[in-house]
């Protein structure tokens, strides 16, 4: 299926994939990391228990920096995550979706930032719809708005609020996090809930690693291609709706043990 072969040594980013029963998506996603324009990258794929072609498919790709590891059962988005994330060889983590696209310049365009040594980047995002690209939800806190930087940067008592309504900015994907950063969160989210969380997942995860980051840069570059299934805008407005509801709603029993980490 795809033949190609990058030398690497010692990678700046691990790109994370989480992937179950991704077969429909394997190979559009996989086109742009191959011709990535920087070879200065690892891919880490977690195979979650896929009951359909998806192992076949990824054992046709051929990188020389691409691992996989795989979960014999199904585990869920967060587990198969930080699975990746504990494999991890490179100086930041980039979360990718298997639906998903990245830039083919994602990695080169993002060096300049990752030499800053900040704890985390985050870039821009569009949304596809179909054959329709759009302004992603939240585009306003998509990258480096001073409101919620100094927010985050200041601990500021309403972080929460202001996480709950900025939308796509507290996503796991459309950013570098440092991957030293990311491990240690990793542990405290262990630490407070052990049990398959299915709508608070990033929400979880991105507000321990921005209460933690101690420094945070936004590149104003269009790096990530968030693919929505063509229910329509309404339609997809409302299921965004639902997952904040449920976010909030999911929260709400670990929201005291959240505070001791904070």
């Amino acid at each position: 299926m795809f033949s190609f072969i990058i030398l690497l040594a010692e990678p700046l980013v691990s790109i994370v994939i989480p992937i179950y029963n991704g077969q429909n998506h394997i190979q559009k996603c996989f086109e742009n990391i191959l011709f990535q324009t920087s070879s200065e990258f690892e891919v880490i794929v977690v195979n979650d228990g896929s009951t359909d072609k998806t192992a076949k498919i990824l054992s046709k790709i051929k990188m020389k920096n691409m691992r996989i590891i795989t979960h014999e059962f199904n585990k869920g988005l967060l587990q198969a995550r930080n699975t990746g994330i504990s494999a991890a060889q490179g100086k930041y983590i980039l979360n990718l979706d298997v639906d998903d696209i990245l830039s083919k310049q994602a990695v080169e365009k993002l060096k300049p930032a990752i030499n800053t040594d900040v704890d985390i980047i985050h870039f821009k995002e569009q949304l596809l719809e179909g054959n329709q690209y759009g302004k992603f939800d939240s585009q306003e806190f998509n990258w480096a708005n001073p409101k919620i930087i100094g927010a985050i940067l200041r601990k500021q008592p309403d972080i929460i609020n202001i996480i709950l309504q900025s939308g796509s900015a507290f996503s796991a994907h459309g950013k570098l996090i440092k991957t030293a950063l990311y491990k240690a969160v990793m542990m405290s989210l262990h630490e407070i809930c052990q049990k398959n969380i299915i709508y608070s997942e990033d929400f979880l995860q991105m507000t321990l690693l921005f209460n933690a980051a101690k420094s945070y840069v936004g590149v104003n570059h269009t790096l990530y291609i968030y693919v929505q299934s063509g229910d329509g805008a309404i339609s997809t407005n409302i299921k965004n709706l639902k997952q904040r509801i449920n976010s909030e709603k999911h929260w709400k029993p670990h929201d005291g043990k959240f505070e001791k980490q904070l």
